[in-house]
């Protein structure tokens, strides 16, 4: 997945699927892509909150701080 669909700034999978479709590529593919870059560290899993869907970044997520 390159930074052109996936970047700084944190995306659902939804997005990026749809980013990555107007890119040529089909669902399933940007899909499994995805989990091989996470899988890989090249993108990181925000979970913004439990009630809210997971989204995506090339950067990790700022620690939350009280």
């Amino acid at each position: 997945m390159s930074s052109e669909v996936v970047g700084a700034e944190a995306r659902t999978a939804v997005v990026i699927k749809a980013a990555a479709k107007a890119g040529d590529l089909s669902g399933r593919q940007a899909q499994t892509l995805l989990e091989k870059a996470e899988a890989e560290g090249l993108v990181h899993r925000w979970r913004i909150g439990s009630n809210q869907k997971h989204q995506f970044a090339t950067e990790p997520q700022p620690a939350m701080t009280n």
